[in-house]
């Protein structure tokens, strides 16, 4: 299958083993930041489910690939040996599901607790109802592999295999309730900032996430559907582990969203700029950090194919290249869009526009931001599906290519109007 062959071969769960692998690093290395900023314990603990779902999809698959005698030869571990890793797998599984349920619900639990009392007390019953759930599959897992071990009756577990995906589309649905009635609890309060001023941007970053939620839902829904529906297609559920490491970088990226449209004090630029606007505002240490990826992955991947040979090294350092320099790029592009958004430092930024919309207007032209062919309503829709996408790069990376005017602070240049009337 891929992951515990003596050299590496293509398939569906090693694959997918890079992927959850990427998306929980990210999250284990943002939810660290986060950590040792606030020193909350909050973050600590989502970084602790990153690294077991992690274990839990590596030690399932490699007790299954044993059971199965795919890999190496299984006589090499003895069934004790196999029934721990299994029970391992369990356990961080079960970490897993219950740690992000709870973690959903407590952060919805300080604001609603007194705003809205009734729907807290409604939505924590039934995440206490899924955490219950979980508990009781996962030890039933663990009683079906040790009844597996004794008497080689494979009964009980099949059936727990129907359950989980039951659970674990029930704990999807409701991760959503949670998560959009807190979205639609902080629309309410406005996005206040300590001045109790509404931030620029607050409503259309929670739109945006609001929709992000939804295809998350969707995502775990379908994996877990597809498992039962054609359990050959993917035997190790690959999809669902790939799903649900999608759905907890999803949310790291909110909860470091929200927090820094709270707290920043820095002006908007622009919601939704165009892609050239990005790359041309970057800084050097955002061309630093791209140059630095471009180079890490091929000597990285040059690193593993000398204690492993792949057996074509020229194929491997292209493709291992082309990833270092798009997701370099995804990077730098990433951190120049916060910049623009007002969620980081921006006043090299703020200048250098202001200094382009000055210029803009001194040869006669409305503003510094292009023209488009399109009419203003289509140039809406192009801004509604374009505006903080850079958030979901981690999925799907999508660029604005429409030159608009929407989502621009024009407070900004209020000054060099006057200035210009004057």
């Amino acid at each position: 299958m891929g992951l515990t062959n003596p050299t590496f071969l293509w398939s569906l769960p090693s694959f997918a083993m890079g992927l959850v692998l990427i998306l929980n690093v990210s999250t284990f290395r943002t939810a660290m930041e986060l950590w040792f900023k606030a020193r909350s314990q909050f973050y600590a603990v989502l970084a602790f489910i990153a690294v077991t779902h992690v274990i839990d999809f590596f030690l399932g698959n490699w007790s299954q690939t044993f059971e199965d005698d795919t890999g190496p030869s299984s006589s090499s571990v003895a069934p004790g040996a196999r029934l721990a890793l299994k029970i391992l797998s369990i356990f961080c599984a079960m970490c897993n599901g219950t740690g992000f349920t709870l973690l959903n619900i407590s952060s919805f639990y300080k604001i609603g607790a007194t705003r809205r009392p009734v729907l807290t007390k409604v939505l924590v019953a039934l995440a206490g109802a899924s955490v219950l759930l979980c508990v009781v599959n996962n030890v039933t897992y663990v009683v079906s592999y040790v009844i597996a071990a004794n008497t080689g009756d494979k009964s009980l577990s099949m059936a727990m295999d129907e359950t989980f995906n039951a659970w674990s589309i029930y704990d999807s649905i409701l991760n959503l309730l949670i998560s959009l009635s807190f979205i639609a609890l902080l629309r309410r309060m406005g996005g206040t900032s300590a001045g109790g001023t509404m931030r620029r941007g607050f409503n259309e970053l929670l739109t945006s996430v609001s929709w992000t939620l939804g295809i998350e839902c969707t995502l775990v829904i379908a994996a877990n559907i597809l498992v039962r529906a054609a359990p050959d297609l993917d035997p190790q559920w690959a999809f669902v582990y790939v799903s649900e490491a999608a759905r907890l970088r999803l949310f790291c990226i909110f909860l470091v969203s929200l927090n820094q449209m709270l707290r920043a004090d820095y002006p908007r630029i622009d919601a939704d700029p165009h892609a050239s606007r990005v790359v041309r505002f970057m800084r050097p240490s955002d061309l630093a950090l791209w140059a630095g990826a471009a180079a890490a992955a091929p000597a990285a991947y040059y690193a593993v194919d000398i204690k492993q040979p792949a057996g074509n090294l020229a194929i491997g350092l292209r493709g291992a290249g082309a990833i270092g320099v798009i997701g370099g790029f995804l990077l730098a592009y990433q951190r120049s869009s916060f910049r623009f958004w007002g969620l980081e430092e921006n006043a090299r930024e703020v200048e250098k526009d202001r200094a382009e919309y000055a210029a803009a207007r001194a040869e006669g032209k409305p503003h510094h931001l292009g023209e488009s062919d399109l009419e203003g309503y289509l140039q809406s829709v192009s801004a509604r599906h374009s505006r903080y996408s850079a958030l979901k790069f981690s999925w799907l990376p999508w660029f604005n290519f429409v030159h608009h005017n929407q989502g621009v602070n024009w407070d900004l240049y209020k000054d060099l109007n006057t200035a210009e009337s004057a």
